[in-house]
């Protein structure tokens, strides 16, 4: 079963390839089998990531 660290796995991809992190929308789209709670735990763990490195 996935969860927010498939999620945050997912977002750090993304961002790497792109150079922007996906939209919401995307993220929903890539994990429908994911609650919303766990994709935002996943988000969170993501932004605290981002946010430590700037």
């Amino acid at each position: 079963m996935r969860n927010r660290w498939h999620v945050y796995e997912f977002m750090k991809a993304v961002t790497l390839e792109t150079g922007k992190p996906p939209r919401w929308e995307d993220v929903f789209a890539a994990f429908p089998d994911v609650s919303r709670e766990e994709i935002g735990e996943g988000v969170a763990e993501f932004e605290a990531v981002m946010t430590w490195g700037m």
